[in-house]
């Protein structure tokens, strides 16, 4: 084609690019200024998060040692000792703390405030009349942390007349505080702070809580309010108040002339950090550029086309290095959680064995620290995909009542171990099957459950699954999940959902966890459309709410009981809770119950009643077998039996607590899970000697874990340690399932192949009443 033809074809996308590059020549100062000041907001939050980090890493040791020191005397009071034995453990501290290097960096002195009398490791100290100790800073800021460390700002030691600051923790019950810190020299403590952006011709400066510059390059502003160096400085002063969380850029000019941006921020403790650049960094070019594009603009069109795309490519350049510490959790989590997988089940295949009691109970420490690490590596994982914005919801068709059975029998024990009573209420008018990702949807409940049980001692735990209708086809999934246990205080609740924190440590100590939890609960309701909210009486328990948007098509309901109507229940627990929880459940159903007043009018009724279903909790099963083998009238006796038991009585039905719409609907319909419920770590409900299996790993230990824990099940199936070979095998033949490593190279022809098949773990016991096999989605 010739190049008019070109030309001609193109001419209306050549007019555009000609007019628009025309109107980016008269308006680029202002594009090349927004690009400068997005450089600058994303350069100061690089370096303000460095430096805070440096800050924190500088205190951590201090903080650290306080805390040690304090419960260390805390403790030493309880059993006794006296001043005088406090006077000798502070000497010690400081002998130990103070040298250069091996102690705390900056350390000073260690001192107490108790019983109005100040005792450090240099001597007891009688101040004069006039000190009030109540007016100093490191008492406020000690009362202001309520038990955490508190910073004070820089001050004149009374004793030795040098400039210190104290970290300082309020120790002791409500009718005796008192105090105990350390001070720290302010000269050389903040040297890191000074040299901050110092190659490049800036500075740092560092304010306490009070606006008292604590640290800064010009001797003689440091000590000074931060409002009495200039008016720009006074300003910021007013936004830093304003706005303490958020970042605040000024320009500023400092003798002789120089120009800087200045990035500020407050950092964890209280106190304020602020950064100068040199304005040069950022617009060192920008007057030129502009005068540039104005003037030979036209002739250099191809010339900033290729300088916009290079600025991009930095750009993006720099986003994927910002993301290496992200890329770096996921890649060490995978790889951690491979062997961590071969750990656990070959811990599970010894367990099949006959082995010792003693070797039992190794396997279950093995077992259950795995577990812990393995939750622990799984929130790392989801937490970097969450920072990355990868973390993918990926909606199918699943059957709700399998998501919570699945929930119930994972709870069931933990519950069972802590002597916990659980409680769980399913809305029967639920559609039966959704559409959503159901593993996420798992991965929420199993968090907020697990949590529950975690923080509770005694009591309850309860599981409370309802909607709200949206419309025809959309849904919101309402998940109640309440508790007895400790609670949490209205001071931490803005820390719960913050990443890495535990909130209440005092209280908390020995429970394990990340404190990632409820920050990934969160990240996956909102991207199913929902959200979590709490609520807690500290001492009394919480009630966390968990909500997502989830599609239906099909009417069904989850649980519903054949002619309803005309089915008359009774029941009896010696527990109330249980009693309200199954009354409730019978109501949602439509199903007409009574629950006895005792155990003696409940027998009465099973003898002479007109009930076609009984319900009783399996301490009274011996009893209610034998009268209900002498009436002449038919009555179905379903025992409730708990957690650990093991039922015994043939041809007598039962059921498993916690008691819900769904198992109620079962028994009632008369699918029921009849003679023994054996209490053991393997139970295989079927068999699928039709069913073609591959597992494909490039770990020959993973492979024969696998194999071997398949083994029960009667499956074929096949291994292979090649993606390549892998994706040739599927080809050739029919695999109902293929098990991968989805990090493993060479596998993405598998998914085109277009014979993989969702195959999940068994099915409940009472599917086995159909007579097959049912598959469905892990």
């Amino acid at each position: 084609m010739r190049l008019i033809d070109i030309i001609k074809s193109n001419i209306a996308q050549l007019i555009v690019v000609f007019f628009s590059f025309t109107l980016m020549v008269l308006i680029s100062y202002f594009f090349v200024n927004a690009i400068v000041e997005k450089q600058i907001t994303d350069r100061a939050h690089d370096i303000l998060r460095i430096a805070e980090t440096t800050i924190r890493s500088d205190f951590r040791e201090a903080e650290v040692e306080l805390i040690n020191m304090s419960l260390f005397a805390e403790k030493g009071f309880k059993s006794g000792w006296t001043n005088k034995d406090l006077q000798d453990y502070l000497t010690w501290q400081n002998s130990v703390l103070l040298p250069a290097e091996t102690g705390v960096p900056g350390f000073f002195n260690a001192f107490c405030y108790i019983d109005k009398i100040f005792i450090s490791g240099q001597g007891v100290w009688a101040p004069p009349r006039d000190y009030r100790p109540e007016e100093r800073s490191w008492f406020i800021e000690a009362q202001k942390a309520a038990g955490a460390v508190g910073y004070s700002g820089p001050y004149i030691d009374n004793i030795t007349g040098e400039k210190v600051f104290s970290l300082t923790r309020m120790v002791g019950d409500p009718d005796n505080r008192w105090y105990i810190g350390m001070d720290l020299r302010v000269d050389g403590f903040f040297e890191s702070i000074e040299s901050l952006e110092g190659n490049q011709g800036g500075y740092g400066f560092l304010c306490d809580s009070y606006f008292t510059v604590l640290v800064h390059p010009d001797d003689n502003a440091t000590a000074r309010p931060l409002e009495t160096l200039s008016s720009v400085h006074s300003q910021l002063k007013a936004e830093l108040t304003r706005n303490p969380s958020e970042i605040i850029i000024q320009r500023i000019t400092d003798l002789p002339n120089s120009k800087k941006v200045l990035v500020s921020k407050q950092l964890y403790n209280g106190w304020y950090l602020s950064i100068a650049i040199p304005s040069s960094h950022f617009y060192g070019g920008m007057s030129s550029m502009a005068i540039v594009l104005s003037l030979l603009g036209f002739g250099f069109m191809n010339v900033l086309c290729i300088l916009l795309i290079r600025l991009n490519a930095l750009k993006a350049q720099s986003d994927e290095e910002n993301k290496d510490k992200t890329s770096f959790l996921a890649r060490m989590s995978h790889e951690i959680r491979t062997p961590m997988n071969s750990i656990l089940g070959t811990a599970e295949l010894i367990s099949r064995k006959q082995i010792s009691s003693g070797i039992k109970e190794y396997l279950d420490i093995i077992q259950q620290s795995g577990n812990t690490l393995l939750a622990i590596i799984n929130d790392i994982l989801d937490y970097s995909k969450i920072e990355s914005n990868r973390l993918n919801i990926e909606p199918r068709s699943y059957h709700i009542a399998s998501v919570i059975n699945d929930i119930v029998n994972l709870i069931r024990p933990r519950a069972a171990e802590k002597s916990l009573d659980f409680f769980v209420r399913v809305d029967a008018q639920l559609p039966a099957e959704m559409r959503g990702d159901d593993m996420r949807l798992r991965q929420i409940l199993t968090n907020l459950l697990s949590n529950a049980v975690k923080y509770t001692q005694k009591g309850f735990i309860s599981l409370t699954v309802d909607m709200e209708l949206l419309d025809e086809n959309k849904l919101r999934l309402l998940c109640e999940i309440k508790d007895s246990g400790i609670g949490i205080k209205k001071s931490d609740t803005k820390l719960l959902f913050a990443e890495f924190s535990r909130v209440d440590s005092h209280h908390n100590q020995g429970i394990e966890g990340t404190g990632l939890g409820l920050v990934i609960t969160r990240s996956l309701c909102r991207a199913m459309g929902g959200d979590v909210v709490m609520e807690s009486d500290y001492g009394r328990g919480s009630v966390f709410c968990a909500s997502v948007i989830q599609e239906f098509d099909a009417p069904k309901k989850v649980a519903h009981v054949a002619e309803s109507e005309l089915k008359k229940v009774i029941f009896y627990d010696d527990r109330q809770q249980y009693i309200r929880s199954l009354a409730g459940v019978f109501e949602n159903l439509g199903v007409a119950a009574e629950a006895s007043g005792s155990f003696a009018e409940f027998l009465v009724q099973l003898e002479v009643g007109n009930y076609d279903y009984a319900f009783v909790s399996s301490k009274y099963a011996m009893e209610c077998i034998a009268i209900v083998g002498k009436r002449n009238t038919p009555l179905q006796l379903i025992i409730m039996v708990e957690m650990g038991e093991t039922h015994m009585y043939r041809e007598v039905s039962s059921i498993m607590m916690p008691v819900y719409s769904v198992t109620l609907a079962n028994a009632l319909n008369g699918i029921v899970n009849e003679t023994t419920l054996k209490n053991s770590r393997l139970c295989v409900y079927f068999t699928a000697p039709t069913a073609k299996i591959l597992i494909v790993d490039d770990i020959s230990t993973n492979l024969r874990v696998a194999k071997e824990l398949m083994n029960p099940y009667n499956m074929n199936v096949h291994t292979c340690m090649s993606g390549e070979k892998a994706v040739e095998m599927v080809k050739n033949n029919r695999y109902d399932l293929v098990f991968m490593d989805h990090m493993m190279p060479g596998m993405d022809g598998i998914e085109a192949t277009g014979k993989i098949r969702a195959l999940g773990v068994p099915p409940p016991p009472h599917n086995r009443a159909h007579g097959k096999c049912r598959f469905r989605a892990a």
